[in-house]
């Protein structure tokens, strides 16, 4: 069996992706500061909890049937970005709905979506969020804004 093939196995995926969350948790990968110095279960605490979960299962099955479509991949959220891969502070959803979650935690470190005031700090949390301002911009209101358009947007009266 190649290592493709393997992949596409439970087994085969389930070493893959606990190597890739060890990676991150060990500074290894791109955005790794993300996870630095954060707490992983053991590889076969892991398994364990994979192989009894019916959502890992059932999500399995659906990517299986998809034709291993990427957006339909199992994936391990964290539930607590803050919180490292503990088994409460887990939970299986498909490679697009995590990436959907990431995606409004970055926007929501520039933004308290609650109050609707922009956050000042945007430019040091840009480091973890984006490479500069026209990203940030581009997020909320296009191209080509102006701090003070989004300061204006967003601050309420």
């Amino acid at each position: 069996m190649t290592q493709k093939e393997y992949r596409k196995t439970k087994k085969g995926f389930l070493v893959r992706l606990y190597d890739n969350m060890m990676q991150r948790i060990k500074g290894n990968q791109a955005k790794s500061y993300l996870y630095s110095g954060k707490n992983i279960l053991s590889k076969d605490v892991f398994y364990k909890w994979a192989e009894e979960s019916q959502d890992f299962h059932k999500l399995f099955s659906e990517w299986e049937s998809s034709n291993y479509d990427m957006k339909f991949t199992p994936s391990v959220d964290r539930i607590n970005s803050d919180r490292g891969y503990t088994i409460d502070n887990m939970e299986w959803v498909t490679h697009s709905e995590n990436s959907r979650r990431s995606s409004n935690y970055r926007r929501n470190l520039l933004l308290n979506i609650e109050t609707g005031i922009f956050y000042e700090g945007y430019e040091e949390a840009g480091n973890s969020v984006g490479s500069n301002r026209s990203q940030f911009r581009h997020w909320f209101l296009g191209k080509n804004k102006s701090k003070k358009m989004v300061e204006n947007k967003f601050i309420k009266a």
